[in-house]
């Protein structure tokens, strides 16, 4: 059983967006958010049976029910308030907005709504131990995602077409159904060790946060816009040669794309077969890596550990539009520690992104021109249609640490 209480508020200070006829005595801002009461409580039960000495079967099931009551404020001018407070109202209509447009406008404040979700999850799987030293393993599990409210809407109209469309305030549940089969061996000496997995996973009514960009800057709408599928691939393993060195490896694949789509995410008016061809955001078709950890016993010194670690992965998108996009990474750390006579006294040198890559942490859309805007949207774009919020990861970084674990 679990049970919670969100109260959550938003500001933005937009003074570009100040009508120019609005009295200096009045002032503008931006404000709104979300309540939301929040229960839920489960019951599962999970069973592994010993068909014989090698084959061993899994069953699951749970049942959850979800309850969500929320009080949802629109993030638009209105006088300050503040949801946490309880000085903002979903109730009633906007009254700077009905002053601005001289009552033309009755803007809502927000609205009241709750749902619920009830749901049977199964689990069935089976592992086979074909001696000590392999097993191979099969699984199949569905899981939920419920649905809920979105507490950041800025976007009213938008908003509203949605709620047109599907006869709800909040967004539905998400279902996952999982597949997986695998393989876990090692050497007769446990030196070399390999895993490999090849997964299935079907997405319906899948949940996403959609950023665009509108003149309140960027508009976050939470939607069930697409059903998708993902199959995958990965490997990893690790070989330990000599007598104090170990390698690491990993590899990944991933086919991802879309079954059906609900919802525009291209933004050119039309749900078609554009947007079944986007990419699924932050999903990317390549990864692999390679390591190397040397350990160096010092005696009644202690004991130095080094440590290489290079990953790669491939580009992404990062908006469902794939306007917003993530150039591919070339990781490169290293580690060299220290691990004196002291009990849990280290000293280290590090290095992080000794490459110097340029990662951005997001690319999220702005209604704003820049220098080196085009004015036309498109995926992948070198030179984005408008200005973007794209913060910069740090660069290479060398430090000196010292801890002390006790």
């Amino acid at each position: 059983y679990f049970e919670q209480e969100i109260a959550y508020t938003e500001t933005r200070n937009l003074p570009t967006t100040r009508p120019p006829t609005l009295p200096a005595t009045i002032p503008w801002g931006f404000y709104g958010g979300g309540r939301q009461d929040h229960t839920v409580w489960g019951a599962f039960a999970n069973v592994d049976y010993s068909f014989t000495d090698k084959l061993v079967g899994t069953v699951g099931l749970r049942y959850s029910n979800e309850e969500k009551d929320a009080d949802v404020i629109y993030i638009r001018p209105r006088g300050e308030c503040s949801v946490v407070s309880g000085t903002c109202s979903p109730d009633g209509t906007n009254a700077l907005i009905s002053l601005i447009t001289g009552g033309a406008a009755q803007e809502p404040n927000g609205f009241s709504d709750s749902n619920e979700w009830s749901n049977w999850t199964p689990k069935v799987g089976v592992q086979y131990f074909w001696n000590d030293n392999l097993q191979t393993y099969g699984h199949y599990t569905k899981g939920f995602r419920s649905g809920g409210y979105n507490f950041r809407i800025t976007d009213i109209p938008i908003f509203y077409q949605f709620v047109a469309e599907t006869g709800d305030f909040g967004f539905d549940e998400e279902e996952v159904d999982a597949f997986e089969v695998g393989f876990k061996t090692s050497s007769e000496d446990g030196r070399i060790q390999l895993n490999g997995a090849v997964f299935h996973t079907e997405i319906q009514n899948m949940q996403r946060e959609v950023n665009t960009a509108g003149s309140s800057g960027v508009v976050q709408n939470i939607i069930n816009t697409a059903d998708a599928s993902i199959t995958g691939v990965e490997v990893d393993g690790r070989i330990a040669f000599a007598d104090s060195w170990l390698a690491t490896f990993n590899v990944g694949m991933i086919d991802a794309s879309y079954d059906d789509v609900f919802f525009d995410l291209d933004a050119d008016g039309v749900v078609g077969d554009s947007d079944l061809a986007l990419d699924l955001p932050r999903v990317p078709q390549a990864t692999w890596g390679v390591g190397l950890i040397k350990d160096i016993d010092l005696g009644n010194s202690g004991a130095l550990v080094g440590q290489v670690n290079y990953q790669y992965r491939d580009r992404i998108a990062y908006t469902d539009s794939n306007f917003g996009w993530i150039r591919s990474a070339n990781m490169l750390d290293a580690n060299l520690t220290w691990e004196t006579p002291i009990d849990g006294l280290a000293a280290s040198i590090y290095g992080k992104n000794l490459l110097d890559e340029v990662q951005t942490g997001n690319d999220t859309q702005l209604p704003f021109p820049a220098p080196r805007s085009t004015g036309t949207q498109q995926p992948y774009q070198n030179d984005p249609g408008f200005s973007t919020f794209a913060p910069l990861k740090k660069g290479r970084l060398v430090g000196l640490e010292l801890t002390y674990e006790y």
